[in-house]
């Protein structure tokens, strides 16, 4: 090592060293392929997109079926009155104004932090590009969309095995089925099977930063179609997660 003492390289020097190709790979070749934070972070916003927007989706088919989700509000009526009609009326529809007003609260929030987390990875992404070749970009997005595409199917999975429980719970009566019109509680005594509970169909849509499909008649702005238009709703990261 002595003989190395008082020697110094300028940086063109230390550039050209870096130039060469490393024995790791890509992944590992410094500023040619972007730098491993910026693919974690990356990859990363794209994974929490894909939640928010998922949650915000499946409140949203909460608010449209009418009911709440189980555990998010007290359902329960005290049982010191469980027998008054009125009473459990009257419980029901407080309740259903609650719950409703947080549904709507957690879709609008949805909205905004997507909206926000859609940005980042715009910024995110721009960042890559200026240090990695085209194909090498499209390459590594693919690798990232694939990843996303198998945590998509598990997480919708999840949410709406969880909503369609829900919906068997209401229509047999262990929560109070509440309409939203007039917010009142039918009671009825009987209790349907399973066969006779109602069933849906839930995709998970595209995230789009559009204002269309995000107002209500109550002038509280709502995502009722997440995708702003589109029935058949296309897989999450057809576009990588970001806005075509």
């Amino acid at each position: 090592m002595s003989d190395l003492q008082g020697l110094s390289f300028d940086d063109s020097v230390v550039q050209e060293i870096l130039q060469t190709p490393s024995i790791l790979g890509d992944e590992n070749s410094g500023p040619s392929s972007g730098t491993r934070e910026d693919w974690t972070k990356l990859s990363a916003l794209k994974k929490e997109l894909l939640k928010t927007v998922l949650h915000g989706t499946i409140m949203t088919e909460y608010l449209r079926a009418n009911i709440s989700p189980n555990g998010l509000i007290v359902t329960n009526v005290p049982r010191i009155f469980l027998q008054d009609l009125q009473f459990r009326i009257d419980w029901s529809q407080i309740s259903w104004k609650c719950t409703r007003d947080w549904l709507i609260l957690i879709i609008n929030t949805s909205k905004r932090l997507a909206d926000s987390i859609t940005v980042q990875i715009s910024i995110t992404e721009a960042a890559i590009r200026t240090t990695v070749q085209l194909a090498q970009f499209k390459s590594r997005l693919a690798e990232i969309n694939l990843e996303l595409n198998e945590t998509k199917e598990y997480l919708t999975r999840q949410k709406i095995n969880k909503l369609q429980k829900d919906i068997k719970r209401f229509s047999k009566e262990k929560i109070y089925p509440y309409t939203k019109d007039d917010y009142h509680c039918e009671v009825n005594s009987e209790t349907s099977d399973d066969s006779e509970a109602p069933q849906r169909k839930i995709s998970v849509p595209n995230y789009s930063s559009s204002s269309d499909g995000w107002s209500s008649d109550e002038g509280q702005r709502i995502n009722r179609n997440p995708l702003a238009g589109t029935r058949e709703l296309r897989a999450f990261t057809d576009t990588g997660g970001t806005r075509s």
